[in-house]
């Protein structure tokens, strides 16, 4: 169980979000989540490597493995023909209002990096502030694309969006390929989702979150609203968890 115990309420980036979703309840399960390599940074320095494993479960690095070194090596190993890698979604007082992410308030923006970028990052950029920093998952199509699910109790609602820039098209920026929710509108466009089988698979997730939570914070943790961004991969991966806001 978690040693401490933290509150979710709130928009935008919640990193006890990561740790409840890793945290097993009595009988050592937790629901069906597939979290890429998620590394927290407080105050500048990574505190928290998330991921899940070949077995199917989220798991968490050993704190001797938050080296730079590691953290480079396990975002770039997988990169394909997409030179994007990773992202980073930093928490900030003055973030600036071109990036900051939709629905998390003034607090939040994200970036995201190529090789060269993130070993910038990594190494001699000054961190002052917390952030979480994500392997980049590539998408099935072209263009980078976010299913968003908006839970309730009674109602869960999904969106998808679709960046208008193929991920592949360097006469723009990385920002401007891979940002959908994350960015202005301008940026992306809506799209329907057809058949049955992922609104009733994201459902099901979200009901499932939102019952571990309850159960491993002894009932402390009662998600009355819930928005996940999550990513589709082959079969139905919710590959990307990074914006989770709760009211």
């Amino acid at each position: 169980m978690a040693s401490t115990l933290h509150t979710l309420h709130g928009d935008g980036v919640s990193e006890h979000f990561f740790e409840l979703l890793w945290t097993k309840d009595e009988l050592n399960f937790g629901p069906s989540v597939n979290i890429p390599d998620t590394i927290i940074f407080r105050y500048g320095k990574p505190t928290h490597w998330y991921f899940t494993g070949v077995d199917g479960k989220m798991k968490k690095k050993n704190k001797q493995n938050l080296l730079n070194v590691r953290i480079e090596e396990a975002m770039t190993k997988r990169a394909l023909g997409c030179d994007v890698v990773a992202s980073y979604i930093e928490t900030t007082e003055g973030a600036d209002e071109s990036n900051q992410a939709e629905g998390a308030g003034a607090l939040s923006r994200i970036e995201y990096f190529d090789r060269k970028g993130l070993h910038d990052f990594l190494y001699n950029r000054f961190k002052q502030e917390s952030g979480v920093l994500q392997r980049f998952i590539e998408p099935q199509g072209t263009s980078n694309s976010l299913v968003r699910a908006i839970w309730s109790p009674k109602v869960c609602l999904l969106e998808r969006r679709i960046n208008q820039h193929q991920l592949q098209d360097q006469r723009f920026g990385l920002y401007e390929r891979a940002v959908t929710y994350e960015g202005p509108e301008y940026l992306s466009v809506a799209a329907p989702l057809r058949g049955e089988i992922l609104p009733s698979s994201v459902q099901q997730l979200c009901d499932e979150v939102v019952q571990h939570i309850s159960e491993v914070s002894f009932q402390k943790q009662q998600i009355a609203r819930m928005v996940l961004n999550l990513k589709v991969i082959n079969w139905l991966q919710h590959g990307w968890c990074g914006w989770v806001g709760w009211t």
